[in-house]
């Protein structure tokens, strides 16, 4: 059946490849795999498994320390259970936890943080620094990104097993891809119209990529994390991109020429916006709408390409500004588009690390304008700004207390982005000085600080992995950083230890990063941690990986620059594994 006969789970040494076990699962890991344990206390992490959970799992991999396994089925009912509302749940590696009430999964990122500041920050009281998660409210927990990228493939992913909706603890096998990690080979899929095994090739996909590939895409026909009128326009674009004739692009031939698709939208201060859609983390579908502002949004498409695609996509961006155009009837009905923009991607880069040749605006303007905070934010296609505009309001006004700016001081807005953050506090007193390495994100920054007359904001582009700006800054009172997803590099540790700010205020997409850095950042020496900023992060509870070992409890005592304040979770992201994190470190010598 799968991969043997099932093995009991008290068992001594660790299992093999393919060896099927029974399993309880306990908690979930940083990364929202299920923490599940044999007789001994061996880990195995599993994909999808919740806690409370009995279940099958397959194992995919075995180290002395840990395992990882897939799950095949659940065996019984687990905690907090709750009815997914999205067809695509499963397979799409997105909201992995969707089928898990909303009070449950904000519980359990909050025991993800405390985990990760025990071992790896190696703080010895996480009591006395950790605040309460700040929750999403119920409206806002569907239907809430602003921003969502699909991709276009030729070759179409369709999974031979879909989770049974309707019952989150149905038997069911989802394949290693509805765990949403980052492994490549563990899926079943079918060839799509051809019903065989593998992908298809030669197809038309538009969608998320199969979790662990850059080539194979499950179409989505709808996104819960997104508004209904997006979702429209997502059908609209694949339908004009087949009419128009457009081929994805396929990097082994070099063949086609459609990437991605950005679909952006703005979020307006209506009263209907703001309409509860009912309570729980599932509901009903019309919480996508009630949280989507369908009929006040604007929206800004941008088309990612493998080389300059003006031409070929020309009628596509005239047709998206249009869409009641005589002669279209036959297309999904969608919300009008201010702007359509095209990215060249650089050539010869991985999928992952992808940097834009140029960005040509096709039709309207290539922008939007947000407000976070009372401050107004033009955002270009390209720029980093917050997904969640609701709740980055939150945890701006997080920062901003956090902070405790005074009279005449200088803020440093590291990885600033758009200027969101710094702006949003330069109003208040002192000088502003962000620094970002996105050119066209710098110029948004200028243009914000213009446009709300903020004259105390200055920008400056560098490349702050190679602390380009060193020389260039005048020493600050406070630092903000907002870094991405792998962290603090060394050279930026290095930097802020020195810096003489009295405080440092950290905002994370990744708390296991944020961890290891609130370590390094506190440690006695700088060896004692700003190293290990090169290493990958660990995934929190039980883990075996590098960061977690060998971690003491008095990494975050005296002898280093700084000491931990306070660290708060805030839920930018339900039904995802995703988490923000706000930590506050202040100078030693400080009361």
């Amino acid at each position: 059946m799968h991969g043997g006969p099932c093995k009991p789970a008290h068992r001594h040494k660790p299992p093999q490849p393919g060896e099927t076990l029974e399993l309880t699962c306990s908690d979930l890991a940083f990364g929202g795999e299920g923490i599940c344990r044999l007789e001994g206390g061996f880990v195995v992490f599993v994909d999808r498994a919740l806690p409370g959970e009995r279940l099958l799992a397959q194992v995919l991999q075995s180290k002395r320390s840990f395992a990882r396994a897939s799950k095949l089925r659940s065996l019984a009912p687990y905690d907090d259970a709750a009815e997914p509302v999205c067809e695509h749940f499963g397979p799409c590696g997105g909201c992995t936890l969707q089928s898990l009430a909303y009070d449950a999964q904000l519980a359990a990122k909050q025991r993800q943080v405390a985990d990760l500041l025990s071992r790896t920050a190696g703080v010895a009281d996480v009591a006395a620094v950790l605040r309460p998660a700040v929750g999403c409210p119920p409206a806002e927990r569907l239907g809430y990104r602003n921003k969502m990228e699909f991709s276009f493939s030729s070759r179409v992913w369709q999974p031979v097993h879909k989770e049974e909706k309707g019952s989150p603890n149905s038997s069911s096998t989802r394949g290693a891809g509805s765990s949403g990690s980052r492994r490549g080979g563990e899926q079943r899929s079918s060839a799509g119209p051809r019903g065989g095994g593998g992908s298809a090739s030669g197809g038309f996909a538009l969608g998320l990529h199969r979790p662990g590939s850059t080539a194979e895409v499950l179409p989505v026909s709808r996104c819960h994390l997104q508004s209904d009128a997006a979702n429209a326009l997502l059908q609209r674009i694949l339908a004009l991109c087949r009419q128009a004739g457009l081929r994805p692009f396929d990097p082994h031939t070099g063949q086609g020429l459609l990437q991605d698709v950005v679909i952006r939208r703005d979020t307006p201060n209506t009263p209907s916006r703001l309409a509860s859609s009912g309570s729980g983390s599932g509901g009903s579908g019309s919480g996508s709408a009630a949280a989507g502002g369908a009929e006040e949004a604007a929206y800004l498409i941008n088309f990612v390409t493998a080389r300059d695609g003006r031409q070929a996509l020309a009628p596509v961006a005239a047709a998206l500004m249009q869409p009641g155009q005589p002669g279209q009837a036959a297309l999904p009905p969608a919300p009008a588009v201010v702007g359509v923009v095209n990215s060249v991607s650089q050539r010869g880069r991985p999928a992952g690390e992808r940097r834009l040749a140029a960005e040509h605006v096709l039709a309207g303007r290539g922008s939007l304008t947000e407000t976070l905070c009372g401050v107004e934010f033009e955002v270009s296609a390209n720029s980093f700004f917050q997904t969640n505009t609701r709740q980055a309001e939150v945890l701006y006004r997080l920062v901003g207390e956090a902070a405790g700016l005074r009279p005449g001081d200088t803020l440093l807005d590291l990885y600033c982005g758009t200027g969101s953050i710094g702006l949003t506090l330069a109003h208040a007193r002192g000088q502003l000085y962000g620094v970002e390495v996105n050119p066209a994100a710098v110029r948004d920054a200028q243009r914000n600080a213009a446009r709300n007359g903020i004259g105390n904001a200055t920008f400056l582009q560098g490349d702050l992995q190679k602390l380009q700006l060193a020389g260039r800054l005048p020493r600050p009172d406070v630092v903000v950083v907002d870094p991405a997803r792998p962290g603090l590099p060394p050279l930026v540790i290095e930097y802020l230890r020195g810096c003489g700010a009295r405080r440092v205020v950290y905002v994370s997409c990744n708390a296991a990063t944020q961890a290891r850095d609130i370590r390094a950042l506190c440690s006695a020496s700088e060896s004692g941690g700003a190293g290990g900023a090169e290493r990958s992060s660990g995934r929190g509870t039980g883990d075996g990986d590098a960061t977690e070992r060998g971690v003491s409890s008095s990494a975050t005592g005296s002898g280093g620059p700084f000491r931990l304040v306070s660290v708060q979770a805030v839920d930018l992201y339900p039904q995802t594994h995703h988490v923000e994190t706000v930590a506050v470190l202040d100078a030693l010598g400080l009361p």
